[in-house]
């Protein structure tokens, strides 16, 4: 298990390697296909969330290094805090021409489907490990280190989008997480999912 002091602020200057963790993390997302695409796909996805959230206010950039590098990582917001009209065009136009005309109509599908919350809750936008470090406790470190942020700004808890296919969904269930809605894209079923402190 990783020791907490171990997770890192990440800065602007770390996007290159945030973007590679991510693509080979997501690469063999059952969403991915879900959407229409090949893998080839997730590099400019990952891209366009890293634009669109990347430049929100409050944006929360988190990772474990080892090895020498970036291993783990974490997109987290201020659930009441939304991007800005530009950010979300320039989202939507990204994967659009990564994804097609197919994953902006899903994409309004997933936004109408969000939950509403009353409370302020910390976001989880992305979370993920690099495939040669999964199942070592990166995840559950990482996790467990946003909790005590949250805690400490005030958050109600935390919120996020999992894929009921996937293991990081059963991650979250052992954490406590609550499924308050579901719904389909293709052959994945996604949840938003609530952890409450």
């Amino acid at each position: 298990m990783v020791e907490s002091d171990e997770v890192e602020r990440l800065k602007s200057s770390d996007k290159t390697e945030l973007l590679e963790l991510l693509t080979q993390a997501f690469k063999e997302h059952p969403l991915i296909p879900a959407l229409g695409a090949n893998p080839e796909a997730t590099g400019p996805v990952m891209n366009a969330f890293l634009d669109c959230f990347g430049g929100v206010e409050r944006v929360l950039l988190y990772g474990i290094r080892k090895d020498n590098k970036l291993v783990c990582a974490s997109v987290s917001l201020d659930s009441s805090v939304e991007p800005s009209e530009p950010a979300l065009v320039r989202f939507i136009f990204s994967l659009y021409r990564a994804l097609g005309w197919r994953i902006v109509r899903e994409f309004e599908v997933v936004h109408k489907e969000e939950p509403k919350y009353e409370d302020r809750y910390l976001e989880l936008v992305i979370f993920g490990t690099l495939p040669a470090y999964q199942r070592q406790g990166l995840g559950r470190e990482m996790l467990h280190f946003l909790y005590n942020e949250a805690k400490k700004e005030g958050y109600k808890g935390v919120i996020l989008v999992a894929d009921r296919n996937t293991p990081a969904f059963n991650l979250y269930l052992k954490e406590g997480f609550i499924v308050d809605r579901e719904f389909t894209i293709g052959d994945a079923t996604l949840c938003w999912m609530r952890l409450v402190f």
